[in-house]
C-alpha cells in the first residue's frame, strides 16, 4: 500500500507502484537511512500510542494494544455462520458487537454484560427493516449505542434495492426509535456523546446527526476542491478525529476503493457544518479497504486491508508511509481505554469447573396439539438456573417472524408444516447452551 498527496495529479495504484520503485532504485544511502528512520520513528510512536484495538479476526472479537502487542481472545463462540461483526469499544472498555440478531455488550474479557435485540426500524420503502445489525457503535461513555439494518428490499411503485436504517438506544435497556430518531443512512461513528457521523449516498455522504434533532448535509465527495471536474465517487465508513482536526473516509467502490483523510477547518464537533474539508492523502486503489479510525491522540489513523490492519502516523508529513500492524484482522475499532481484560471467565484447555455449562435435566420439547388455532409450548428443565430465556419458533426449520415467547398460537400459515422451538439459555459464568426441539406432526386446519 502506498500513499499519494491529493495536491498532486492522480496517478493509478499501478502508477504509484511504479513510482516507488523508480525512487527506490536511485535514492541515495542518506535518502534510505532518512526514510528508515522516519519508519522506526512511526513503529515507536505506535508502540507508545494510547488506548486499545478491537477487532475481528476468524469470526471472534479480539482485543490489543495498537501495535499489536498484549493480544487477548475475547469471544470464542463466533464461527462462519454466526460470526462477531462490527466490535467498537467505549473509551470505559465496555465493548459492543453484532452477533447473529442482537447487540452484544461485553467487558473486555468476554464477560456478557447485556444482550440486546432491537426491533424492526422502517425502511425507506416504508417497510420493516430487520436482522443482524450490520454496523454497530457505542458511544464514548458507553450510555449510547448506534446501529444500522440492512436489506434488499422492493415496493409497488418504487425500484428493488437495498434499504438501509440507523438507530441509536441506550446501553442498559432498548429505547425506541422515535426517541433520537431513525435515518436511512448508515455506518454510523460517535462524535463526542451527542453527535453521530452518518453516510447516505449521493448528496448525503458525509452527515453530521445530532441527537433527536434533522440531519445535516456536510460535504460530498464532488465538493472536496481536490477532486477533479467529473471524477467524483462516493464517500462512506467516515469517522473524524478525536480533536476534530481529521477525518478519515473510505472512498469509491470494489477495486477502485481508496482510504483518504482531510484535514477539518472550522468546528464539526457541533453545532452547524463547517467548510468543506480539504483532501491530504490518500491510498492507492485496491479492493477490501475499509474502516478508518483514530487514536486516542489524534497523531494516527488505522485500517483494514485484505491482510489486516494497517496505520499511518505523522499525518502532517506530506502522505507518510503505512505499515502493516495486525495481520489477518478487520474491522478495527480504536478508544482510549487501556487493555486490561482480567481473569477470563472460562480459559480455553482447561477443565470447567462445575456450573459453568447447563445441564438438561428434563428434555426440551414442544407440548400441545399441532392443529391451527391450538396453543403450543416449550417445556423442559435444567441445571444452574437459566438468568436468560429465549425461544424462537421454527416453520420448517426456518424462523417465524415475531414468535419469540415460549408458547406459540399456530397459525393459518403453519398448516401442513411440523413445528419445532429453538431455546438459548444464559446465565453469567455460564456458557450459552442451544436446542432445537424435535418437530411436531404436521400441523393439521
Amino acid at each position: 500500500m502506498s500513499l499519494t498527496s491529493s495536491t498532486t495529479p492522480r496517478r493509478s495504484a499501478g502508477a504509484l507502484i511504479a513510482a516507488a520503485t523508480v525512487l527506490a532504485l536511485t535514492a541515495g544511502p542518506a535518502d534510505i537511512a532518512a526514510a528508515d528512520s522516519r519508519d522506526r520513528a512511526r513503529a515507536t510512536s505506535l508502540a507508545a500510542a494510547p488506548g486499545s484495538i478491537v477487532f475481528i479476526r476468524n469470526h471472534n472479537v479480539w482485543l490489543s494494544r495498537p501495535d499489536g502487542s498484549d493480544l487477548h481472545q475475547v469471544t470464542r463462540d463466533g464461527v462462519a455462520d454466526k460470526p462477531y461483526q462490527s466490535p467498537s469499544q467505549s473509551d470505559t472498555g465496555v465493548i459492543a458487537v453484532s452477533f447473529g440478531n442482537e447487540i452484544v455488550l461485553m467487558q473486555q474479557n468476554g464477560t456478557v454484560m447485556k444482550r440486546l435485540d432491537p426491533g424492526p426500524l422502517t425502511s425507506g420503502v416504508s417497510k420493516p427493516l430487520d436482522g443482524p445489525p450490520v454496523s454497530v457503535s457505542i458511544s464514548p461513555d458507553a450510555t449510547k449505542v448506534a446501529y444500522t439494518f440492512a436489506a434488499y428490499q422492493c415496493a409497488h411503485g418504487a425500484p428493488c434495492g437495498d434499504q438501509r436504517a440507523t438507530a441509536i438506544t441506550h446501553t442498559d435497556s432498548l429505547t425506541a426509535p422515535s426517541v433520537y430518531g431513525q435515518t436511512h443512512y448508515w455506518n454510523p461513528s460517535w462524535v463526542g456523546n451527542g453527535r453521530t457521523i452518518q453516510s447516505g449516498g449521493y448528496l448525503h455522504q458525509i452527515t453530521l446527526n445530532d441527537l433527536g434533532q434533522p440531519a445535516q448535509h456536510w460535504f460530498d465527495d464532488i465538493d472536496v476542491p481536490q477532486v477533479p471536474y467529473g471524477e467524483g465517487t462516493d464517500l462512506d465508513d467516515a469517522e473524524l478525529s478525536p480533536d476534530g482536526r481529521w477525518l478519515g473516509a473510505v472512498r469509491g467502490y470494489d477495486a477502485t476503493t481508496q482510504i483518504v483523510w482531510h484535514r477539518v477547518t472550522g468546528n464539526a464537533q457541533s453545532g452547524p457544518a463547517p467548510a468543506v474539508p480539504n483532501r491530504v492523502c490518500e491510498t492507492s486503489k485496491m479492493a477490501g479497504l475499509a474502516g478508518p479510525t483514530w487514536s486516542p491522540d489524534s497523531s494516527t489513523m488505522m485500517w483494514t486491508e485484505p491482510d489486516g490492519l494497517w496505520a499511518t502516523t505523522g499525518l502532517d508529513e506530506p502522505c507518510p508511509n503505512p505499515m502493516l500492524v495486525i495481520p489477518n484482522a478487520s474491522q478495527p475499532d480504536w478508544s482510549a481505554a487501556a487493555v486490561n481484560p482480567g481473569p477470563l471467565p472460562d480459559k480455553p484447555g482447561k477443565p470447567g469447573k462445575p456450573g459453568t455449562t447447563f445441564s438438561v435435566t428434563k428434555k426440551v420439547a414442544v407440548k400441545g396439539v399441532a392443529k391451527v388455532g391450538k396453543k403450543l409450548r416449550v417445556t423442559g428443565s435444567w441445571k444452574p438456573k437459566a438468568s436468560q430465556v429465549r425461544y424462537r419458533w421454527l416453520r420448517g426449520g426456518k424462523p417465524i417472524k415475531r414468535a419469540k415467547a415460549a408458547t406459540y398460537r399456530l397459525r393459518k400459515a403453519d398448516a401442513g408444516k411440523r413445528i419445532s422451538a429453538r431455546v438459548t439459555l444464559r446465565a453469567p459464568g455460564v456458557k450459552t447452551y442451544t436446542v432445537t426441539t424435535k418437530r411436531t406432526a404436521k400441523v393439521r386446519r
